[in-house]
């Protein structure tokens, strides 16, 4: 089963960067740590708004970059959104990280600025379960969320 989660980090003068990893480890009924990639998990990443806190300088333009890889491994760099202080508050986004790490950057501003989306994780289930390509793309164009088939998410624990 594919499950959607809500997302969100907050980018400031102080904390300009922040990683995003597709590969998540959890912690199995025995408190001993599971590689979930290795088990065939994904994890996709889905921009979806944008916005500058009130209380940012006005008129200070507030610039987001994401820092990334292509298909062929090359480095791809892209300003995804500018925002302005005291004018333009917020922006919507429609930008996909199918399981590819990458860093969003605060490149121009000192923010704060909140980054709004969905993390969808799940895992193909035995032969003839849904490729996370297909599911990658049925996200982008808003088909799949959490009753997409041929997925299903592992429980969590947590250990004292």
């Amino acid at each position: 089963m594919l499950q959607d989660w809500f997302w969100s980090t907050t980018l400031t003068k102080d904390g300009r960067e922040y990683r995003w990893l597709p590969t998540f480890s959890e912690v199995d009924d025995s408190c001993e740590s599971v590689d979930l990639q290795a088990e065939g998990h994904g994890k996709t990443l889905q921009l979806t708004l944008a916005l500058v806190s009130p209380d940012a300088k006005t008129g200070e333009v507030q610039e987001v970059e994401v820092v990334t890889k292509d298909s062929r491994e090359a480095d791809v760099v892209a300003t995804v959104a500018v925002l302005v202080a005291g004018s333009l508050y917020q922006t919507s986004l429609s930008v996909e990280l199918p399981q590819v790490a990458a860093t969003l950057r605060l490149k121009r501003g000192d923010g704060p600025v909140t980054l709004v989306g969905k993390e969808f994780v799940g895992t193909s289930v035995g032969r003839g379960g849904t490729d996370w390509e297909v599911i990658s793309a049925l996200v982008w164009r808003g088909i799949a969320g959490s009753s997409a088939p041929g997925f299903r998410l592992r429980r969590r624990h947590r250990c004292l």
